[in-house]
C-alpha cells in the first residue's frame, strides 16, 4: 500500500501474529511530501498518511522514522498541482527527494515517488527513484524520456483504474454490477458507490473531466 495510516500497518501484525488467511501486505507508511503539499486531503483523521518535511536533513530523518516502523518500501510524492482543476501546491525540492533517495537506499529500501507530470517523472529519476507512482497523465511522454526509463530499467506503476475511476460511475454505472465486482466487492461499499453525494462529486469535480479527456493520454504512456 503506497501511503497508509497506522492502522493498516497494526493490522498486518495481527493478521501475522495470529497466522490469518490474508493476502501478503507491502507498506510505503506514509507518503512524505511538502507542508501543504500533495495530497491535500490528508487533514484530520487522514493526517497520519504523510509526513510533512522541510530541508534535506528532515527528510532523511523521517526516511528513517518511517524505515523502523518496518515499511518495506518509501513513498514521495512530486506533485505541484495546477492542472485538472487542482490548486498549485507545493512540492518536494530535487535536493529534498534526493536526500529521500539516498536515505532509503542506505536502509536496502525502495523509493516510489509521485508524479503526474513529465517534468515531475525527470526530476524523480534524476534525484534517484526507482519506480514511478502513476504513469503520467497532463501530456504525452518525451521519446527521450520513454527510453530512459527503460535503459535504465525503472518502473511505473500506471494505476489506470484509479484515473478511470473518476469517471467509469457516471458514464458506465452499471460496471458495478458485473461479476468481477460484484462477486468480489462489500454489497455496502458497491451501495455507497451509488450514493447521491458520489455520484454529484464525481460528476461535478473539476478531475472527473480532466481524467475523462486525458484517460488515452495515461494509456498511451504506459503503451509506450
Amino acid at each position: 500500500d503506497l501511503g497508509s495510516t497506522p492502522w493498516l500497518r497494526a493490522e498486518r501484525a495481527k493478521a501475522l501474529s495470529e497466522e490469518w488467511d490474508a493476502p501478503e501486505i507491502l507498506l510505503a507508511g506514509p507518503m512524505i511530501t511538502a507542508p501543504g503539499g500533495h495530497p491535500v486531503a490528508a487533514e484530520g483523521r487522514f493526517s497520519g498518511m504523510v509526513r510533512r518535511v522541510s530541508g534535506p536533513e528532515s527528510a532523511r530523518r523521517t526516511v528513517a522514522e518511517i524505515a523502523e516502523t518496518g515499511a518495506d518500501v518509501i513513498k514521495a510524492v512530486l506533485e505541484g498541482g495546477g492542472f485538472g482543476g487542482m490548486r498549485h501546491a507545493p512540492s518536494l525540492s530535487e535536493t529534498e527527494l534526493r536526500a529521500i533517495c539516498e536515505e532509503a537506499h542506505a536502509r536496502g529500501l525502495k523509493v516510489f515517488v509521485h508524479v503526474s507530470t513529465p517534468a515531475e517523472a525527470r526530476m524523480a529519476l534524476d534525484a534517484g527513484a526507482d519506480v514511478l507512482a502513476h504513469v503520467p497523465i497532463s501530456e504525452p511522454l518525451p521519446p527521450g524520456l520513454v527510453r530512459r526509463l527503460a535503459i535504465e530499467g525503472r518502473s511505473s506503476v500506471t494505476t489506470l483504474s484509479a484515473f478511470e475511476g473518476f469517471f467509469r460511475l457516471i458514464d458506465d454505472p452499471g460496471y458495478v454490477d458485473t461479476p468481477d465486482v460484484a462477486d468480489h466487492v462489500d454489497p455496502e461499499v458497491i451501495e455507497a458507490c451509488r450514493g447521491a453525494d458520489v455520484v454529484s462529486f464525481a460528476d461535478t469535480n473539476p478531475f472527473t473531466v480532466y481524467a475523462r479527456n486525458q484517460i488515452d493520454v495515461a494509456s498511451d504512456n504506459v503503451s509506450a
